[in-house]
């Protein structure tokens, strides 16, 4: 347990598996990839070493998370929770399929960062849920590789939502791909903005 103040580490067994319960800030700087199967709760975390960090465990519930540096993957079952989500430039967030991500506070995404999704085994509401959201830099979709509808209320089945937000969403993303190719010219894969800026779909249309 972290009682107050920073602790630093370096490798991916320094937590060991069990329950994190944090009341300061935690800076992740690990030396290589590596995995944390740890149950965070509370404080401040910090991802600052330039590798790939994938946490694996279920039910995490903390108070921010910023990524200044590499990558965080979130690869567990069910949602990630925390009140304010950063991604910095120059960083990326990887949610493998089945994970998702809610920020009761805020979301934000600056230019330059790389936001990556898998819609594959996707069954939620919503990949991201955030209070207000801010986006920018770029969007991957893996995993859409919808087969043409047999009649247009068909196209709903291929509809995913990447982002709700509470209110408006601001910025866009400065690209987005989906790694689909439609095999006909009236139907495409997009993603955009609902009429009331509040979702993030991707759809094929």
């Amino acid at each position: 347990n972290i009682s107050s103040g920073t602790l630093i580490i370096t490798h991916e067994n320094a937590l060991s598996s069990g329950d994190v319960t944090n009341n300061g800030l935690l800076e992740i700087n690990l030396s290589a990839n590596g995995t944390l199967a740890n149950r965070f709760s509370g404080g401040a975390y910090e991802m600052t070493g330039t590798f790939n960090t994938t946490f694996t465990h279920a039910n995490s519930s903390i108070n921010t998370m910023k990524i200044v540096n590499g990558t965080l993957t979130l690869a567990q079952t069910g949602t990630f929770n925390t009140g304010d989500f950063t991604v910095n430039t120059g960083t990326n967030l990887v949610l493998n399929g089945g994970a998702l991500l809610g920020a009761t506070s805020s979301y934000t995404q600056y230019a330059g960062s790389k936001l990556t999704v898998s819609v594959d085994s996707f069954s939620g509401s919503s990949i991201i849920t955030a209070g207000n959201a801010t986006i920018g830099g770029d969007l991957v979709v893996n995993g859409f590789a919808p087969t043409l509808p047999g009649q247009s209320s068909d196209l709903a089945s291929f509809q995913y939502v990447v982002l709700t937000s509470g209110s408006e969403i601001s910025g866009v993303f400065n690209s987005v791909s989906m790694g689909y190719s439609s095999p006909v010219d009236y139907l495409r894969a997009e993603g955009f903005l609902t009429e009331d800026k509040r979702q993030y779909i991707d759809v094929l249309r």
